[in-house]
């Protein structure tokens, strides 16, 4: 298991206590909640882009997964909500080792719902992720263009 600071624990407890229902295995909490509970519970105050940096931490080692809301108006604009953040198994099993009361719980709700046919998020691949190197960063195709650029010679 990787190492975890205070804060991302804390993080995935505030997300495991706001699971959508008793047999959900997914929570649509928002970044604001998040840290309106972090200091309301855990006494920790952070901001906005270092939950964001937390989540994505979360992510790349495996332990969430989290499915985009957005979506475009007929008039052209763009709307966000909050994403869906679900547990994988091996999240489900780090709460299990830190003795999380409930984790026991979602643990089972996991292997039900892979062992069942249903085909609604989170898929699968969400909840059993595959990667390579859990600490390589998958670069955005825009990203690599702007490497590319930035080696390039202009003409003065």
């Amino acid at each position: 298991m990787p190492f975890i600071g205070r804060t991302a624990f804390c993080v995935m407890v505030v997300i495991f206590k706001n699971l959508g229902g008793k047999n959900d295995s997914y929570s649509k909490i928002s970044v604001d909640k998040i840290i309106e509970f972090l200091w309301k519970y855990h006494g920790i105050s952070v901001k906005r882009r270092w939950v964001f940096t937390i989540l994505k931490f979360l992510e790349v080692i495996g332990f969430i997964s989290r499915g985009p809301r957005k979506g475009q108006y007929s008039n052209g604009q763009y709307w966000q909500k909050s994403s869906m953040i679900s547990f994988t198994a091996k999240g489900a099993r780090f709460l299990m080792s830190k003795l999380v009361v409930g984790a026991t719980d979602l643990w089972k709700r996991i292997i039900t719902w892979a062992k069942g046919k249903d085909k609604r998020w989170p898929n699968k691949k969400d909840i059993y992720p595959t990667r390579t190197n859990s600490n390589e960063i998958e670069i955005p195709g825009r990203l690599k263009a702007l490497t590319g650029m930035a080696t390039k010679t202009f003409p003065a």
